[in-house]
């Protein structure tokens, strides 16, 4: 029976069938419904770009783009940018004590 393959192997998999060269993933957030987007952050046709990863779709979109020939700061640019992106957390609530 062959392994079930991970939300990850999935963000590779998309990654490689669009000769896109991996350079890191997360989560886009940490809600459970989530569990099928992710932040990645690749190196495409000689540019940095920052993807939103849907593995339902196993399709690619919101993209930021740095082109390093116009920009000797694209990496350390796409870098920052895909820190900013994503991980929406969920309000946290407090629960109340009762007396």
């Amino acid at each position: 029976m062959p392994e079930e393959k991970t939300q990850e192997d999935i963000v590779k998999e998309m990654a490689g069938n669009k000769s896109a060269e991996l350079l890191n993933m997360k989560k886009y957030s940490d809600h459970k419904d989530d569990y099928y987007l992710f932040i990645v952050l690749v190196k495409w046709r000689g540019e940095f770009v920052t993807w939103l990863a849907n593995t339902k779709s196993e399709g690619f979109g919101w993209g930021h783009y740095f082109h390093p020939e116009r920009d000797s700061k694209a990496l350390e640019k796409a870098t920052e940018d895909y820190h900013k992106r994503g991980f929406y957390q969920q309000p946290q609530t407090e629960t109340m004590l009762s007396y």
